[in-house]
């Protein structure tokens, strides 16, 4: 009946609002995907990328993440990732800092998880703490989480950008709920790592001008995705 049909109408409108483009459609093989990763510009001259290489490195040490010299870092490179400018506005840094430190816990609790290897137990708690956490000042807060969690969970949290996600995955359409498509890229990006077998030796042939630091797979999965 005409009730029913408008239900099921309207119940597949919703399912297609978060339907995602293919990883196969976009890179067709594991061999496709490592080539457009590796075909990405990553210099330490770049100041986005020389901020990018010190949170990195400051995972390799083992030092606090919740220090108030890394917080520092990690709001300078948010910034040098155009997370403050034109409708982008991050907290004030006192704020910016008390939000993530409340959340310390749960973000310890997830550190050693890996993109191709997390249970769905481990994604339903990335997904609680994106609907939890918040840094920005503006409305939209998807960019800004996703890349302020990678820089905590650098192994597990893809990041997702309006310019390069959004713009290839989703055809550009914003999401209209944040947390559902947050989800839906975290099992996008669980499922490509499995689907063509990717493991922490796939890297770029020469990342930071042959400086002896991985790149994380949600890292690679982003440089490909830019190259589409």
């Amino acid at each position: 009946n005409g009730k029913m049909m408008r239900y099921w109408t309207k119940s597949m409108t919703k399912h297609r609002e978060y339907e995602l483009r293919s990883y196969v459609e976009l890179f067709g093989t594991r061999n496709g995907f490592l080539k457009a990763a590796d075909a990405g510009e990553r210099s330490l001259y770049e100041p986005a990328w020389r901020l990018y290489f010190e949170v990195l490195t400051w995972h390799r040490l083992g030092q606090d993440l919740y220090s108030k010299e890394f917080l520092e870092l990690a709001y300078a490179t948010l910034d040098s990732w155009r997370m403050n400018i034109r409708g982008a506005k991050l907290l004030e840094f006192n704020k910016f800092q008390e939000n993530i430190r409340v959340h310390k816990e749960e973000f310890e609790e997830l550190r050693n998880c890996r993109i191709d290897a997390v249970n769905p137990e481990q994604c339903e708690k990335a997904k609680a703490l994106f609907r939890k956490l918040r840094i920005m000042k503006s409305g939209r807060q998807l960019v800004g989480k996703s890349k302020l969690m990678h820089f905590y969970l650098p192994n597990f949290i893809p990041i997702i950008d309006t310019a390069n996600t959004i713009r290839v995955v989703r055809a550009g359409r914003y999401p209209a709920d944040e947390a559902i498509f947050f989800s839906k890229m975290l099992d996008w990006c669980r499922n490509l790592c499995k689907d063509f077998n990717l493991k922490e030796d796939d890297q770029p042939s020469t990342p930071f001008n042959q400086v002896d630091l991985k790149l994380p797979l949600p890292k690679l999965i982003d440089d490909a995705i830019m190259m589409k």
